[in-house]
């Protein structure tokens, strides 16, 4: 698997909801799936997709407070919705992120 896509992690200040950037990682990102939708009362396409990263330690945060943190994938930003860090083997980290259809 080539983990050859940039990827930012952003955290979100709790004091102020702004997001800023946090971490960069490589990842490989696959499709998982898309669909159409009403948020905040108009239509939207969300796509939710797969990044696959080396696990390093700072990714525990992300498992345990996905609120506080999104990515930023081709200008776009995605909310965490799964994290697997398959029997916790500390190997490769599979993140499950949907669009919020909001630019980053």
């Amino acid at each position: 698997m080539r983990m050859d896509k940039l990827v930012t992690i952003q955290i979100r200040d709790e004091e102020t909801e702004k997001w800023m950037d946090w971490k960069k990682v490589l990842a490989s990102v696959n499709w998982v799936s898309g669909s159409e939708g009403y948020q905040n009362g108009s239509e939207g396409i969300r796509n939710r997709l797969q990044f696959s990263v080396r696990y390093q330690p700072f990714l525990d945060s992300v498992a345990f407070e996905p609120g506080l943190y999104r990515l930023i994938y081709r200008g776009k930003s995605f909310n965490i919705v799964g994290h697997d860090d398959y029997f916790e083997q500390h190997n490769t980290v599979r993140i499950i992120a949907e669009s919020d259809g909001e630019p980053a």
